[in-house]
This record gives structure tokens, sequence and C-alpha cells, in this order.
């Protein structure tokens, strides 16, 4: 069996090779979970606008059901003011017809601004759907760079990580946790010695 400290130096120059494999990816794993989360973000504010353009959908729908009632109602008294009998009944109908051209007017100016809002939001809409798209692509671009490096560097990477899982079982525990905690500020953390210079 060889000596602890050859094993840590050797897990010493695998943690080195793997470190420039990493370093050839640089920020594109952290630039991955970005997109992703950047995606599901844009993706959450598509679901909120769409909900609230069905809301106002819904209200419009309803409010011309609405108006086109009122209307009705309104033309049905107009002609039963024609048969009135007496002043107090005319009054009494001339109120209602009142009450119903207010409330139609009230709700047809609601019903403009509600479709000025609907208008607004279907291009925002719109805008966010081609948004999440674009995001996508890039992820799409990203994922492709990415599986690329991992080709490149696969076998070699994954040898190198087996390599270091072996070294790493011959190393006693709280030794590899002193050489972990030195090698997360230093790369070279351990190096060999040959012909007495490092």
């Amino acid at each position: 069996m060889e000596p602890v400290i050859l094993s840590i130096a050797k897990i010493a120059l695998v943690d080195k090779l793997l470190f420039e494999y990493q370093e050839d990816m640089g920020d594109l794993p952290k630039l991955i979970n970005q997109k992703e989360t950047t995606i599901h973000d844009a993706k959450n504010k598509v679901k909120e606008t769409e909900k609230i353009l069905e809301e106002i959908q819904e209200f419009i729908k309803i409010s011309k059901e609405t108006l086109t009632n009122l209307k009705e109602k309104e033309d049905k008294l107009t002609q039963q003011q024609f048969l009135v009998r007496n002043n107090k009944e005319f009054d009494a109908i001339s109120t209602q017809i009142s009450s119903l051209k207010s409330s139609h007017s009230t709700l047809s100016v609601k019903l403009r601004s509600e479709g000025l809002k609907e208008e607004n939001l279907m291009k925002l809409l719109e805008d966010q759907k081609q948004n999440v798209l674009d995001i996508e692509e890039e992820l799409v671009i990203l994922n492709e760079q990415y599986k690329e490096i991992i080709k490149s560097q696969g076998a070699e990477f994954e040898r190198y990580t087996k390599i270091r899982n072996i070294l790493k079982e011959q190393i006693p525990e709280n030794l590899y946790a002193t050489y972990a905690r030195i090698q997360q500020h230093i790369v070279d953390a351990a190096v060999g010695i040959n012909k007495e210079s490092c």
C-alpha cells in the first residue's frame, strides 16, 4: 500500500485536471440555470396575462349581453309610456327609463375602457410569448454548446472522476476533509515532490 501523502498528491493532480475541464465550461452551467429560471418566470408572466385577459373578455361578453338587455327593457318601457293612463304612471316609467339609460351609459364607458385594456393586453401577451420563444432559443444554443464541451471532454472527465473517487477512498476521512478545505481556496492544494522540488 502506498503512503497516504502520495494518494493526496495524486488526488490533487486529478482535481487540477478536473478543475481545468470545469474552467473550459466557464459560466455555461450557470448561464443555463439562469436561462431556465428566466423561462420559468416568463412563462408565469404569460399565464398571469392570459388569466387577466380571460377575465376582461368574460366581462366584455357579459357587459354586451347586459347592454342588450338594458336596451330591450328601455324600449319596452318606452312603449309602455304610450299606454299609461295618468301622469303618476308616466313619471314612474320615465324614472325607470332614466335609470336604465344611466346604467347603459356607465356600462358603455366601462366597456370601452375594458376594450382598450384587452387590446393592450393582447399586444403584451404577444410580446411575452415571443420573449419566451427567444429565451428558449438561447437556451437551446447554450445546451448545444454544453453538449459539445461535454462530448469533447466526456470520456476523460468521467475517467478522471472515477479515478478521483478511488483515490478518495484510500485517504482517511479527516485528512481528506483537511485537503478538501484547503483545495477550496487553492487549486494546487498538494503537489508531488520530484527531485526535491515541487
